[in-house]
């Protein structure tokens, strides 16, 4: 479907990001840790954790490959039961009787990087931000996260996933994507107007003017 949450388009014709500066993630997952608590709905049991880890790691026990638009096959894998339970176009996809889907072989969508689907991956998984998801480009799990529409992550991205470290950049994203990105331009427009003082010079230098004037 070429509609996000609310019936709004969102960013779903590709991963074509342009020349903007990459939406860093490591500062938020350092935000999001800090609030978490043995009682955060963040928190996940072990025993998924270490199922993301053996996944990460090519376990033979994960049963998804997943290759990339150019026909490479990535080093780590996936398992379907996980990759349906938390995902309905991947259970839709794997109930579709393609090829593909018999063979448990999914597809990497065009321009996502590896770094940032390992992201994706840890994300749908733990149903939190980690080590994965501080790699990963903003920008990319914005895509993604509409693309899939797994839960939790856009909510993350907007939450915790924008700071005055990375305020223009997401922003930017925003401006210059076809589709709706009224949700990421409104809460950079929040976090500029309650501390403009606080953003860091660095994070303005080379953003074009009607980002910094938005």
């Amino acid at each position: 479907s070429d509609e996000g949450r609310g019936g709004k388009r969102r960013f779903v014709s590709g991963a074509t990001l342009g020349d903007g500066a990459k939406w860093q993630l490591d500062a938020a997952v350092e935000r999001t840790r800090g609030k978490e608590s043995s009682t955060s709905p963040w928190k996940r049991e072990d025993v998924v954790a270490q199922l993301f880890r053996r996944a990460m790691d090519g376990s033979t026990g994960a049963d998804v490959v997943f290759e990339l638009s150019s026909g490479q096959r990535l080093a780590f894998r996936g398992h379907s039961d996980v990759l349906r339970g938390e995902c309905e176009v991947y259970e839709a996809f794997f109930i579709s009787g393609m090829k593909d889907a018999r063979d448990k072989v999914v597809p990497v969508p065009k321009g996502i990087s590896e770094e940032s689907f390992r992201g994706f991956l840890e994300f749908m998984y733990l149903r939190r931000p980690g080590e994965e998801c501080a790699r990963a480009d903003g920008r990319e799990l914005a895509i993604l996260s509409d693309m899939y529409q797994v839960e939790g992550l856009r909510e993350w991205l907007l939450k915790d996933g924008i700071g005055p470290e990375n305020v223009c950049a997401s922003a930017e994203f925003a401006l210059s994507r076809e589709g709706d990105g009224s949700d990421i331009l409104s809460r950079c427009d929040r976090l500029a107007r309650n501390g403009l003082s606080r953003i860091p010079s660095e994070s303005l230098r080379g953003a074009r003017v009607e980002v910094v004037s938005a």
